[in-house]
């Protein structure tokens, strides 16, 4: 994975054999609508200024992406709100009051691209109680379940972000349990019940990063021929 860090944020270490030809952009959240293409200024007009604020600095990094793949002046405006990404491109947007984030990957290679960034502390016991599984439960119970908590909730975010795009279904927190490696920081995760989207979300692949107090999310479901099935 290429990874490009603005606005003075550490670069991040992730290996170029995650998620190969795919491109990660980190920012801080900023005053960025004059940069916006005209389709998406008219999307947030009508705004209060945090709102612009977020939605221009997250379309300011996924831009940023694009020109590492040679893509320019292509606006990415949304449905509801998913964005919609330039013919062979997949990608995720996402941000915290903070930071903003982007990835892209190709179409070809990727059939669906999620993330998320978070504060640490950010999902309290009580949330992490109605969006966590008992299984989910038990293994916080013997981690710093503060943290964990949240990245648990963040991986769930991330897997649906990549899976609704390519299915269109759906996915409740519960709907989805996940497995986390600890030593290589990774995740998967299975559907608790068969869904349309069980298949996807099983091919799929997760990664956990942190970074200046959030947690990085990214999952990403490749092209092969059993996630072109489901």
């Amino acid at each position: 994975m290429q990874t490009k860090c603005l606005d003075g944020i550490a670069p991040l270490q992730i290996g170029d054999e995650v998620l190969p030809h795919t491109c990660l952009v980190l920012s801080r959240v900023g005053d960025h609508v004059d940069q916006l293409l005209n389709p998406e200024n008219q999307a947030i007009q009508n705004s209060i200024a945090s709102r612009k604020r977020e939605f221009s600095s997250g379309r300011r990094a996924a831009h940023t992406a694009l020109r590492q793949i040679g893509i320019e002046g292509v606006p990415i405006d949304r449905t509801g709100r998913m964005p919609n990404w330039p013919s062979g491109i997949v990608g995720s947007i996402s941000h915290s009051n903070a930071l903003a984030v982007a990835t892209i990957g190709p179409d070809d290679e990727y059939v669906g691209i999620g993330i998320d960034v978070i504060p640490v502390l950010a999902v309290s016991e009580s949330v992490g109680g109605r969006v966590l599984l008992d299984a989910e439960r038990q293994w916080l119970s013997q981690m710093d379940s503060g943290t964990w908590r949240t990245a648990l909730y963040s991986a769930k975010e991330s897997i649906y972000k990549a899976v609704n795009p390519i299915v269109g279904e759906f996915l409740a927190f519960d709907d989805v349990e996940l497995r986390v490696s600890l030593e290589s920081l990774e995740f998967s995760a299975n559907t608790t019940r068969a869904r349309e989207s069980s298949n996807t979300v099983k091919r799929g692949k997760g990664y956990f990063h942190r970074i200046e107090g959030h947690w990085l999310t990214i999952f990403a479901v490749s092209r092969t021929e059993d996630s072109k099935e489901s």
